[in-house]
């Protein structure tokens, strides 16, 4: 019966073609055993080439390496090629940390990459079923999950130019135990599984058996649960994707933008949907696991009525609202330290001073006749009347505590931060943005504001030009 199953997925749900080369993924145990011989057994009629790798992780000691003996011998009595490759994971975790099981993964899914892709297979066969699925939904949903967590586990997925295929999973445990039997296939029991000390163990060993005096069939009615929604999956990526471009202002390989405003106007559902959308596409994020918690933290930040600031999350993920952005970024040493500061520099004129090495310069420039709007409509400029300006030299510094500048209809001055804010400047910039002054007065604050000193009359016969040349849009 078994074998009947797996040919019909093989050909109507996975449409695997006659002549392809599988790469089936044997560990000894139970499940891979069945499909390998079910597999080799369907290939002479299909005429699949078929090949095994048997990855040891070297976790169970002489039990690690019986399981890749008896791999060999079976492969041996089937005449079918195998390699076998011995991962390191107990190194892996002492240099890196983390679960074991998960660096086990890890290592073992490199491996099957690297062979198939050297031994020219185009498919990888994995071992699980219809149980896995149903521990790994039920695990998702007790660990927290957002909606396409419930998927569970794809019966195919492209991956590093393979494609991982399970020809099991709308198969049972049972169904492979009684084939095993029925075959008198003798597979390695891996005593490890047995033991609930790892989440899915637990699970197997003892939530299930109580489960299944509620409903017998709780596996396989929790697998139909992720069968239906991944069809429901196929229409929520239509809809997320077009509220992504709704929103979406700038993306690259460090950071991604949208705007606030139609954030907030989307459905909360579509707006969870939508950051869950940008951190899966920030490659920089792949270590780091997208939980419905963090997507809740991101989403309520974005859309909560503080018109800027950051806050900081795990390995590095910095995320910036400033007023009508948000920003999702890669925390560089940049970024940790906000406050760029300078010597004060004179400002020859006519001349130019580089005022930053990393953001640009300023430049003076005298002419007796006013400039044309295209001389610097190009750049953040300002002009003044020379003349009426004190005798004395201009400087350029970072903004100080404290600062304050005359404004044209204002009586006295305003504080800089204030006119920082009235223009919607984000506070991570604020410190990048050179100030102008003259004898201790504000002169002017590139992208800001003009003070109201030595304002452009009828009488000006000497016009001072500043301009402003910025090496790159600060970030």
């Amino acid at each position: 019966m078994l074998t009947e199953v797996v040919d019909r997925v093989m050909q109507k749900e996975l449409k695997i073609p006659e002549q392809a080369s599988i790469l089936v993924a044997v560990s000894g145990g139970p499940d891979s055993i069945a499909l390998l011989h079910i597999l080799e057994s369907l290939s002479k009629e299909y005429r699949w080439r078929i090949g095994v790798i048997h990855v040891n992780h070297q976790l169970r000691g002489e039990e690690s390496l019986l399981d890749e003996q008896y791999v060999t011998d079976v492969c041996t009595q089937l005449e079918v090629p195998c390699w076998t490759e011995a991962v390191d994971v107990k190194k892996a975790q002492r240099e890196e940390g983390g679960n074991k099981q998960d660096i086990a993964r890890a290592l073992r899914y490199e491996v099957f990459a690297k062979v198939a892709k050297r031994e020219s297979f185009g498919y990888v066969a994995l071992g699980h079923h219809q149980d896995d699925q149903a521990e790994t939904i039920l695990m998702r949903l007790i660990r927290g999950t957002h909606s396409s967590g419930l998927t569970g586990i794809p019966i195919r997925r492209k991956w590093k130019e393979i494609e991982l295929i399970r020809p099991l999973l709308s198969s049972s445990r049972e169904m492979v135990d009684t084939f095993c039997k029925q075959h008198h296939l003798e597979p390695r029991i891996d005593q490890s599984n047995l033991v609930a000390e790892y989440t899915r163990n637990f699970l197997r060993l003892q939530i299930f058996p109580e489960l299944e005096k509620i409903n017998p069939k709780v596996k396989e009615t929790i697998a139909q649960l992720g069968a239906r929604v991944l069809e429901e999956e196929e229409v929520w990526k239509e809809w997320e994707g077009k509220a992504l471009e709704q929103v979406l202002l700038r993306q690259d390989d460090r950071q991604v933008s949208w705007s606030r405003k139609r954030f907030q106007d989307l459905p909360i559902a579509l707006q969870r949907r939508v950051v869950k959308l940008i951190l899966s596409s920030l490659e920089w994020l792949t270590d780091v696991e997208i939980t419905y918690s963090r997507i809740e933290q991101i989403r309520n930040w974005a859309s909560s009525p503080t018109p800027s600031g950051e806050i900081h999350l795990e390995k590095g993920i910095l995320v910036r609202k400033s007023y009508e952005m948000v920003t999702i970024l890669k925390q560089s040493n940049k970024d940790e330290a906000t406050k760029l500061t300078w010597e004060e520099l004179e400002l020859k004129i006519p001349g130019e001073i580089e005022y930053h090495p990393s953001l640009g310069t300023i430049e003076a420039c005298l002419f007796e006749q006013p400039q044309p709007t295209e001389w610097f409509s190009s750049y953040p400029s300002a002009v003044f009347d020379y003349d009426q300006l004190p005798d004395s030299s201009i400087f350029v510094r970072s903004r100080k505590a404290g600062d304050r500048m005359s404004c044209f209809g204002f009586q006295g001055s305003k504080k800089v931060k204030e006119l920082m804010i009235e223009k919607q400047i984000p506070r991570h910039l604020r410190d990048q943005i050179p100030v102008v002054h003259i004898e201790g007065q504000v002169l002017w604050i590139p992208d800001v504001r003009r003070s109201a000193i030595a304002p452009i009359t009828n009488q000006t016969s000497c016009y001072l030009y500043l301009r402003w040349h910025s090496y790159k849009m600060l970030e």
